[in-house]
């Protein structure tokens, strides 16, 4: 009888290798309900271990699990034992094609391609994706430098890193990771319970994230929902990816609070390889960051639109705010949720002007609220006096947000306070702001041009969310 086990312990498992093991708890739990396994294989999954033993060759019980874990269906990677629908299945399969099987020695496409359509709510709009159909990939069939002609695992196993983008530290300066039996096992079949989402282009081109969750206990991990549905799998950056995946599951016993998070995307001196490693985000976080997060996920998550084209719908698609990723990456630093937000806010031609306003006015410290409530007095006689022009604003945003250093910026404040009446009727008024000034300037210039940017006069009020008046 031969015999593998699987530990949280093994000493030489990080974190997307216990990952690795979660995946085949799910995927043994699967084989366990529909009865699919030989009888010559039997298993043990406890909390943190994984027990399988078997009686027959390393290859036969070897391909007994692969079958039930990857396949090929309509064209695209299938996980039998994840049960996908056909929505699932597409962001299943462009997930693993675009970060670990993004070579094209790892797959093979036909010259067909396919239309898809997923309808995201009941009557409306389908959105469209077109696909190349799948002839053959990686996790099917018998990999390569795995197994002796006996058909027994080999001692130790060569893998080329660029299988996992990232996970994999290269030894021989050749590309090549001598992994044990137990690293090659977890790593196998890490994409069942990986969480690939998509991020938005940048000057570099496409970016995919791959989200590792931690989880203190195998058998609880069954329980987890791993987001495959296209209005989640949209994000903007490593924070919103961790923080996402707490909100959208419920049992805080299936998780510990800290994750692994890789960015992938190309490289800006060579753009030929499409999804290297660009950044690793190791997420710390708490209950109360979460909780947080969930309110602003409330407002600002994902949305179905329709485009229109010469006043007709054009097609559906998923809109996503660049702001909640702002805000998801300050949290997870331990910052306070607008940190910086002003100078983000100038970058931006469309933002959701109202939802911040909300969010401004329900979840920040009243000394925040003070200062905003100075500027906002300060700015608002000056927008009114030039009848609500544009210019006023933009110049206004320039002069403050111009200096580089805490003098420069001082000067540029008492400017703005010059023709103000607050500054010849009560010196006190703007005591903390000036405080402010001295202690941290940044601070103090990022507060007011969020209090400039965000400032709602009174007769603008009802100013529908983004859109531009003339004071904007």
């Amino acid at each position: 009888m031969r015999r593998l086990t699987l530990s949280f312990d093994n000493p030489i498992f990080e974190l997307p290798h216990r990952v690795g093991m979660q995946g085949i708890a799910k995927l043994l739990d699967y084989c366990d309900r529909i009865k699919c396994l030989s009888s010559f294989i039997t298993w043990q999954v406890t909390a943190k271990q994984i027990n399988i033993n078997w009686q027959c060759s390393d290859l036969d019980f070897f391909c007994d699990l692969q079958r039930q874990a990857y396949s090929i269906k309509n064209g695209e990677i299938d996980s039998p034992c994840l049960e996908l629908d056909d929505e699932e299945r597409y962001v299943f399969s462009q997930g693993i094609l675009n970060s670990f099987l993004q070579h094209n020695t790892h797959r093979k496409f036909t010259e067909e391609k396919q239309l898809r359509e997923f309808t995201i709510y009941p009557n409306s709009l389908p959105i469209q994706k077109t696909i190349r159909i799948l002839a053959n990939h990686y996790y099917l069939g018998i990999p390569r430098n795995v197994f002796n002609k006996n058909g027994d695992f080999l001692a130790k196993i060569p893998l080329k890193s660029n299988y996992f983008p990232g996970l994999l530290e290269e030894k021989n300066g050749a590309g090549i990771y001598e992994a044990t039996v137990e690293e090659f096992f977890v790593l196998y079949f890490l994409p069942l319970a990986t969480a690939i989402y998509t991020l938005p282009l940048d000057i570099s081109g496409n970016r995919m994230a791959m989200c590792f969750i931690n989880s203190p206990d195998l058998l609880n991990s069954l329980n987890r929902r791993i987001p495959r549905k296209l209005i989640e799998t949209n994000i903007t950056s490593a924070g919103d990816a961790a923080l996402r995946i707490l909100v959208n599951n419920k049992e805080r016993d299936v998780y510990r609070l800290d994750h692994e998070v890789f960015i992938l995307g190309p490289q800006r001196w060579n753009t030929r390889q499409k999804y290297l490693k660009q950044s690793v985000s190791r997420i710390n976080t708490n209950y109360g960051v979460v909780d947080l997060y969930s309110k602003f996920y409330a407002e600002l998550k994902p949305q179905y639109r329709l485009k229109e084209k010469e006043g007709e719908v054009d097609k559906a698609f998923i809109s996503i705010s660049h702001t909640l990723g702002v805000i998801s990456d300050n949290l997870i630093a331990g910052k306070d949720w607008h940190y910086n937000l002003g100078q983000y806010l100038l970058t931006q031609d469309y933002f959701e002007k109202e939802t911040l306003i909300k969010m401004v006015e329900s979840y920040t410290k009243q000394q925040y609220k003070d200062f905003r409530e100075i500027i906002q007095s300060i700015f608002f006689p000056y927008l009114v006096n030039s009848g609500y022009h544009s210019k006023t604003k933009r110049k206004i945003l320039y002069s403050l947000n111009a200096p580089k250093h805490k003098q420069g910026f001082a000067k540029a404040f008492n400017e703005f306070l010059l023709n103000s009446e607050l500054i010849t009727k009560d010196k006190n008024t703007v005591k903390l702001v000036t405080e402010l000034i001295e202690t941290d300037w940044q601070l103090a210039k990022d507060w007011t041009l969020q209090a400039i940017i965000l400032a709602v006069p009174p007769s603008k009020e009802n100013n529908p969310t983004g859109v531009k008046t003339n004071d904007e």
